[in-house]
C-alpha cells in the first residue's frame, strides 16, 4: 500500500507541477490548432500566455506559500534540554552526489546546516537524519548515506547519529524514524525542516504519536506587505511548484489518513 500510494502521488505531481502542467497546456493547444479547431486552441493558448505572464512578473506563489510558512513560529525560548533533533530529507540531490562522489545540497540545505547548530547548542541531544531514496528509479544511494558524511564533515560526532535511510516520503520519514527509536522518544524533541513544509511534517508525526516542537528553516516567501513586481519567472514558478505540491500533500495526507487535520497546528 506505502508503495503504491508513493508511485501514484508522483504520476500525480508530474501533471500538477505547473512546469509541466504549462507544457501540457501549450501541447494541447498546438494540437487544436492542427486539427483546425481554432476558436478552442486560441483560447486555450491565450489563457496559458496569460497565466505565465502573471506568473513572471508577479510572485503568485507566495499567496499559496505563506500561509503554509506561518502556520509554526520557532520557539521562544528554546527549551533547555531537548531529547533529540529530527533532521528530514529533501536537502540532498541524491543523483549528482552518487555520480560525482560528492556532497552536493539543494536550496533545502539549511535543514541540516541549521539543525547542526542546535547539535552545538544541545550537545548530549541525539540527531535523526530521515530520508532514504524520493526517486522512481535510479541511484540506490540513500539521502541518509549521504547525508551522514555531511554531518560528519560538520563535526557531529558519529555516536550521536541515527541515520533512517528507508523513507521515501513525509509519512515514512515519521513512522520509520519512530520505529528506529523503538520506545525511547520522551523529552522534547526538535524537528527541522523547511516552514512551508512543516504543517504536513507536524501532522504526520501527531498522527503517530510524537508529539515535536516545530523548528522551520528554510523561509521562500515574502509577506504580503513586502510583496511586489519582479521580472523572475523561474523564482516565481519555482515558489509556485513547492506551494502546490505542499497544499496537494496535505489534501492527500487528510484523505488518505495520514493526517488527523487538514491543516495541523
Amino acid at each position: 500500500m506505502a508503495t503504491t500510494f508513493f508511485y501514484l502521488s508522483k504520476i500525480l505531481w508530474f501533471f500538477t507541477n505547473p512546469f509541466h502542467f504549462f507544457i501540457l497546456l501549450v501541447f494541447c493547444g498546438l494540437t487544436l490548432f492542427y486539427l483546425k479547431w481554432m476558436r478552442c486552441a486560441k483560447v486555450l493558448l491565450t489563457f496559458t500566455t496569460l497565466c505565465m505572464v502573471v506568473i513572471t512578473i508577479y510572485p503568485v506563489g507566495d499567496f499559496l506559500m505563506s500561509p503554509l510558512e506561518q502556520r509554526f513560529s520557532r520557539p521562544q525560548p528554546l527549551p533547555k534540554k531537548v531529547g533529540g533533533i529530527i533532521i528530514l530529507g529533501g536537502s540532498v540531490k541524491q543523483e549528482l552526489s552518487a555520480v560525482w562522489n560528492t556532497l552536493e545540497s539543494n536550496s533545502g540545505s539549511e535543514r541540516i546546516t541549521k539543525a547542526v547548530a542546535l547539535a552545538n547548542q544541545y550537545p548530549d541531544a541525539k540527531i535523526i537524519f530521515t530520508g532514504g531514496s524520493g526517486l522512481m528509479q535510479g541511484t540506490a544511494t540513500s539521502e541518509a548515506e549521504i547525508a551522514q558524511k555531511m554531518l560528519l564533515d560538520l563535526g557531529i560526532e558519529r555516536e550521536r547519529l541515527l541515520m533512517e535511510d528507508g523513507s521515501k516520503n513525509t509519512y515514512q520519514n515519521a513512522t520509520l524514524s519512530k520505529k528506529l527509536l523503538g520506545d525511547n522518544i520522551d523529552g522534547d524533541w526538535l524537528l527541522v525542516t523547511s516552514a512551508f513544509h512543516m504543517p504536513r511534517s507536524v501532522g504526520v508525526f501527531n498522527s503517530v504519536g510524537w508529539k515535536v516542537i516545530p523548528y522551520p528553516v528554510d523561509y521562500r516567501s515574502l509577506p504580503a506587505g513586502h510583496r511586489r513586481f519582479r521580472f523572475e519567472y523561474e523564482e516565481n514558478m519555482v515558489n509556485l511548484k513547492y506551494a502546490l505540491h505542499e497544499w496537494i500533500g496535505l489534501a492527500a495526507y487528510f484523505y488518505t489518513g495520514k493526517t488527523r487535520v487538514f491543516f495541523p497546528q
